[in-house]
């Protein structure tokens, strides 16, 4: 999993464009499902960039978290576009917390033989 875009340090309320990608696991196939995320964000917020909105959204309606729709867990090559705004001033450190999948999208549990 790489996520690239965040910065060491950030000035309050700032847009950051980002964008997380799954590397590994079975080739994918755009007529199936091919993997998935979700992501927390402990202070600012997420939400899709500019282009993206039928691929992310917000879990629950909360700006905290952000994860794949039905359309983006068919992405040809596993990544997702998305904005992180810092918090405001004096809100410390921020802690991403993201969690990926690449499946092969034939929707059969996977055994571990």
């Amino acid at each position: 999993m790489i996520l690239d875009g965040f910065p060491f340090k950030y000035p309050p309320e700032t847009a950051y464009e980002m964008k997380l990608q799954l590397i590994g696991g079975p080739e994918a196939d755009l007529d199936s499902y091919t993997g998935g995320f979700s992501m927390k964000v402990s202070v600012g917020s997420l939400e899709p960039s500019e282009g993206s909105e039928g691929l992310v959204q917000n879990w629950e309606d909360d700006p905290t978290t952000l994860t794949h729709t039905d359309a983006g867990s068919r992405t040809s090559d596993r990544s997702w576009l998305f904005r992180w705004v810092s918090p405001a001033e004096g809100s410390g450190a921020v802690d991403f917390m993201v969690a990926g999948n690449s499946v092969n999208g034939d929707m059969a549990p996977s055994s571990l033989d």
